[in-house]
């Protein structure tokens, strides 16, 4: 749903604006410092697949990916806080909590999903598929940060801002719109939250975010999603 030499096209433009001295928007800054982030975790899931895929060795990656998962969400956690002023000594219990629940559903799928990649190398299949759906994994780190935000935020405002991507309706919809927090926990609507049914692309590839802002929020309800 994105292109993502398009995505590392701009971290690189940015990235060189910024060591020529160049000032750029905040929230472009931070949309950027996500990509890399992102993009690297893609980079190391993809480097481990197709060593799965040539070795066998099954333990060795379930513990690479593991790992990935729990470096990946601790940092996506963090990187929510830090964008409200919070430090994870701020932290509350039920937000420890709620990190690992996320860690450990996620290390759930690791073993069905390197079994699948031992099939296709015992039947010739080629990686390929496999290698694609890391882009989908990384993807959870910008969902982890989004919802870090959400929890902690409890009464900071939050604007939905669209990312660098082609969006569905419903992301499109709900572009520019200002709640609460705890107003978009409690709607259970989070961008890149896959998969989300209420919106039409289910977070799935969505580059949404939902940044502090000290807009006014905006009257009403949510518009009418999937």
């Amino acid at each position: 749903m994105y292109n993502q030499q398009a995505i590392e096209a701009v971290v690189r433009i940015v990235d060189t604006l910024k060591a020529q001295g160049y000032s750029v928007p905040k929230d472009l800054d931070c949309s950027v410092s996500l990509a890399k982030t992102a993009l690297h975790y893609e980079f190391s899931l993809r480097t481990a697949i197709r060593e799965l895929y040539n070795s066998g060795d099954l333990g060795a990656y379930i513990d690479h990916h593991s790992r990935l998962i729990e470096e990946q969400f601790n940092r996506a956690w963090r990187e929510g806080l830090r964008e409200l002023g919070l430090t994870v000594e701020d932290m509350t219990d039920a937000e420890y909590k709620r990190l690992r629940e996320l860690i450990f559903e996620e290390e759930g799928y690791v073993l069905d999903f390197a079994e699948e990649i031992l099939i296709a190398r015992q039947e010739g299949r080629p990686v390929d598929p496999y290698v694609s759906r890391a882009q989908t994994w990384a993807n959870r780190y910008n969902s982890i940060v989004n919802e870090a935000k959400t929890m902690a935020g409890k009464d900071q405002k939050l604007e939905w801002v669209l990312g660098k991507a082609e969006h569905c309706s419903s992301c499109m919809k709900l572009s520019g719109i200002v709640k609460r927090a705890s107003v978009w926990q409690a709607a259970g609507i989070r961008p890149q939250n896959a998969p989300n049914p209420h919106l039409e692309c289910q977070g799935y590839n969505c580059k949404c975010q939902l940044v502090p802002t000290k807009k006014p929020g905006t009257r009403g309800r949510f518009p009418k999603l999937p």
